[in-house]
């Protein structure tokens, strides 16, 4: 989000979680850590928007910032300190938060990231011809894999996109140590051309661990007829005669 108000600060569009817009007028960058009774923790610089028409007492801080500095908290000292330093830290943080839900919120935020990555088109805009399906060049926002790599792409559910572009599930490759851009298939299907935004975010990637052929999962038209032969043991209850 950062980098993208650095490079395109009068095309970028904002919309709130509740789906209304949310004009802005620039950034500051304010230097931000968590109370701690116990020690100084690390600092970060993080940029907060400044917004019209909003008067707000505190600023809102992200999860993702939040995220941070805990992570960087647990790393510091060995377990068990760490773990109290820690509890209290985040109890003097959010003098709210109920003790009992402490370690909750903890194992929340130090949580493993989600393995989705976000896709988006590249800085240049798009004209996507009428009742036409074409490839544009894509941006995943992820480090360069470790190991030739295969991704499922799908689209955003709520799209950010003009009406009349569809996007589809599809799998795309990445190589090994090479630049995370693909191409993703786009199709128009309206009597008009319409133009495609750069930096439009279209959906996300997730690794895949295997690709099966569909075949291997499909039924035999003629499947092969197993005989079965019905054998019946007789019950045959022999007399033992006990002889002294």
């Amino acid at each position: 989000m950062f980098s993208n108000i650095l490079e395109a600060p009068s095309t970028l569009n904002l919309i709130a979680a509740n789906g209304i817009d949310m004009p802005f007028i620039g950034y500051v960058e304010v230097t931000f850590r968590l109370v701690s009774p116990t020690s100084h923790h690390t600092e970060l610089v993080i940029p907060i928007l400044v917004a019209k028409g909003q008067n707000l007492s505190h600023p809102i801080i992200g999860f993702n910032v939040i995220e941070q500095i805990v992570n960087s908290i647990k790393q510091v000292q060995p377990s068990t300190v760490n773990n109290n330093m820690l509890e209290k830290t985040v109890k003097a943080t959010f003098p709210s938060l109920k003790r009992s839900k402490v370690q909750t919120f903890i194992k929340l935020v130090s949580a493993q990231s989600s393995c989705e990555y976000t896709v988006k088109t590249t800085k240049g805009n798009v004209n996507v011809p009428k009742r036409s399906i074409m490839q544009v060049s894509c941006g995943v926002y992820m480090q360069p894999v470790k190991e030739d790599s295969v991704l499922i792409f799908e689209p955003d559910v709520n799209p950010c996109w003009t009406d009349g572009l569809e996007f589809t599930e599809s799998l795309v490759r990445l190589k090994r140590g090479a630049p995370t851009n693909i191409t993703i298939e786009v199709c128009n299907d309206t009597d008009h051309d319409i133009t495609l935004m750069g930096q439009t975010s279209i959906g996300t990637v997730q690794l895949v661990k295997n690709v099966f052929p569909a075949s291997m999962f499909e039924v035999p038209a003629n499947p092969t007829t197993i005989g079965v032969c019905h054998i019946q043991a007789a019950d045959n209850t022999s007399s033992l005669d006990n002889t002294k």
